[in-house]
């Protein structure tokens, strides 16, 4: 191997140890901020994800959250009961289809979480407005791989038999 190579590929390793050090803390702050966020609403994390996914997609039923949290149905049930009493979330029965029931967000929650999401929105885009486009795009595929790879990753440990401890 030539001296540049050589070179090259020791700071290649490096960048990608960097690069993995950096997400760990990226995700580590994204926790913190989750859980302020959690706080400041009085609810816990579980509550929150469903909350967010309910603002990103709009309303949805039970079944499909259930899902999308990893949640069974009943769990679900009793997430919903929460979010209900404290005025975050209602069912809402569809008007085609009387037993299909859909969960959406209130619009308390709405204008409350949408002046917290509104500002990480803002300080995300401040951050992005000092890179070009290319670098944009390479960040963004690199994030997407990354959220690919995450998710073939949890689901190999879900199919790993449960390590029980004695």
């Amino acid at each position: 191997m030539a001296p540049q190579e050589f070179e090259d590929r020791t700071t290649s390793e490096r960048l990608v140890e960097e690069v993995s050090a950096e997400m760990a803390e990226l995700h580590a702050a994204i926790d913190a901020a989750d859980q302020a966020v959690a706080d400041h609403l009085g609810v816990n994390r579980t509550d929150l994800r469903s909350l967010v996914l309910l603002l990103r997609h709009g309303p949805m039923t039970a079944g499909r959250l259930a899902t999308e949290l990893g949640l069974t149905p009943g769990s679900v049930t009793t997430l919903i009961d929460r979010l209900e009493r404290a005025g975050y979330a209602q069912r809402q029965r569809d008007r085609r289809n009387r037993s299909r029931v859909f969960v959406r967000t209130s619009d308390g929650l709405q204008v409350a979480a949408g002046e917290l999401l509104g500002e990480r929105g803002a300080r995300a885009r401040r951050l992005g407005g000092t890179q070009t486009a290319e670098q944009l795009a390479l960040v963004r595929d690199f994030l997407r791989r990354a959220r690919a790879d995450q998710v073939a990753f949890a689901a190999r440990v879900r199919s790993l038999p449960r390590l029980r401890h004695t």
